[in-house]
């Protein structure tokens, strides 16, 4: 209690306490909601996060209780695990939580937080637990305010996947730029046959390598497509072969 008040007192704004799963064993209830509401007092207008160790209760009987006792002695939040020591956060775990909340709401028209925490480590899985969130309580749980996700170990995953990424676009874009280099000077060396039977060809050919080697502003891929259109015109108004 002393270190709660002396954490808000020096600007904390929310406070993360473990349930006493010792007592919460041997059924002493009562000493859990009055130990959590001492805190809550002490927190004055900080926000309150209960962390229920859900790998450490063995049934979806046990969450259920737990996460009664922590709303009616006044979380905020209410949180799977810590990550360590214990299994952390599973599908079953949070759906039993959610369907918790959902009745508490609709006895007491109160909404409390939900926090998501320990192992996950991909998308993939904080995805599985936004869908259990939507689909039990619904779109106005779905903000910051009261829907969380520990992402230590997802923050990893997420950049690493930009960076894939990132770097898969490089190199579809160097792949890309030699084929392009290759049917430009294929088309060069096609007008330049060209060039030998008519002065347009020629002209054509030096105005186009002209502002290839002058003017590299004009980038590859523009002057690329100029030239295969107007050389594809000449080509189909034209008798001569090369």
């Amino acid at each position: 209690i002393a270190e709660t008040a002396i954490a808000v007192m020096q600007g904390a704004d929310e406070i993360d306490i473990v349930m006493n799963l010792g007592y919460f064993l041997e059924e002493n209830y009562e000493e859990i909601a009055e130990e959590i509401q001492e805190i809550k007092d002490s927190c004055r207008e900080a926000k309150l996060k209960v962390i229920l160790e859900t790998g450490a209760l063995t049934s979806p009987e046990y969450i259920q209780k737990a996460a009664i006792l922590a709303l009616y002695s006044g979380a905020d939040f209410i949180k799977t695990s810590t990550g360590k020591g214990y299994p952390g956060a599973t599908p079953e775990a949070v759906y039993t939580m959610c369907q918790v909340l959902k009745t508490y709401h609709s006895i007491t028209g109160k909404r409390i937080g939900i926090k998501v925490a320990g192992g996950i480590r991909t998308a993939e899985e904080a995805v599985r637990y936004y869908t259990i969130i939507k689909d039990v309580l619904g779109n106005d749980w779905l903000n910051k305010e009261l829907f969380r996700i520990g992402a230590s170990s997802l923050l990893h995953d997420l950049e690493s996947r930009k960076r894939k990424k990132k770097s898969k676009k490089q190199n579809d874009e160097t792949d890309s730029k030699p084929h392009r280099k290759s049917h430009l000077r294929r088309m060069y060396r096609i007008c330049r046959s060209y060039s030998r039977y008519t002065p347009f060809y020629r002209y054509f050919f030096q105005y186009i390598h002209g502002e290839t080697t002058k003017n590299r502003s004009i980038g590859i891929d523009r002057c690329d497509v100029i030239f295969t259109h107007h050389f594809c015109l000449m080509l189909h108004s034209s008798n001569h072969t090369p």
